[in-house]
């Protein structure tokens, strides 16, 4: 069978997003755990949603597959992932039982602030629906679930002049929260862009939504004139 492990004992990593991983080395063996040696190489295809391979431990040759040389059973590779979440990666080989290992990679550092999804279309003085969805996120666009940061929301320059309502400031929970009853007033009326900012990071911004203008003052009607009677001779 082919077993996967890496060469410090640790086993199965974590690893930021956007990193090089530490090394981790194929061997082959028998079902004792002995070293399985041929006389021959093999070629070992290397797999995992969102991983990419590598010789090298800056990760700057990728590589699809790995070399078992002839009288060895072992083989060494890096791996990479901009994606945040728990991966099976996969070495197989014909013949061979394949090994697998679950790889954990995290969310970097806070480096964006996200509005994920766009308000519906609607009259001013309305609530915004759905609630504005910020999060904070790396530069990878990954969650991040540490954070508590504050963030503010506003009407985003270049949109129409209006007013938006509401709790405007809201720290985020596990990187996350939901801006309800936001309420946004506009006499001139058209399209809408919504920003979400933190201190530090980038500013998000919603899609664009239409805002229907209210009316302004109506003039009063106009009096109709009172008929007079004309003189009969």
């Amino acid at each position: 069978m082919t077993t996967l492990h890496s060469v410090d004992g640790a086993h199965a990593q974590t690893v930021v997003a956007g990193n090089c991983s530490g090394v981790v080395t194929i061997q082959s063996s028998r079902g004792s755990g002995a070293p399985l040696i041929r006389d021959y190489s093999r070629s070992v295809a290397l797999s995992g949603a969102n991983l990419s391979f590598y010789s090298d431990s800056i990760c700057s040759n990728q590589v699809s597959s790995l070399t078992l040389p002839a009288f060895q059973a072992q083989a060494s590779f890096y791996f990479r992932s901009v994606v945040a979440a728990s991966v099976g990666l996969t070495a197989s080989t014909a013949g061979i039982n394949a090994g697998t290992q679950t790889q954990t990679i995290s969310s970097g550092a806070a480096s964006q602030v996200a509005v994920v999804g766009t308000p519906g279309n609607m009259a001013s003085g309305s609530v915004v629906v759905p609630a504005l969805d910020v999060r904070i996120q790396d530069s990878y666009g990954n969650r991040v679930f540490g954070s508590t940061a504050p963030v503010t929301v506003s009407i985003a320059a270049g949109s129409p002049a209006g007013s938006l309502s509401g709790t405007l400031t809201q720290n985020v929970v596990q990187g996350r929260v939901l801006f309800n009853y936001l309420s946004l007033l506009t006499n001139a009326g058209g399209s809408f862009l919504l920003a979400a900012n933190s201190p530090g990071l980038l500013e998000g911004k919603s899609g664009a939504f239409d805002v229907t203008a209210s009316p302004g003052p109506q003039p009063s009607p106009t009096p109709t004139p009172t008929p007079t009677a004309t003189p009969v001779a």
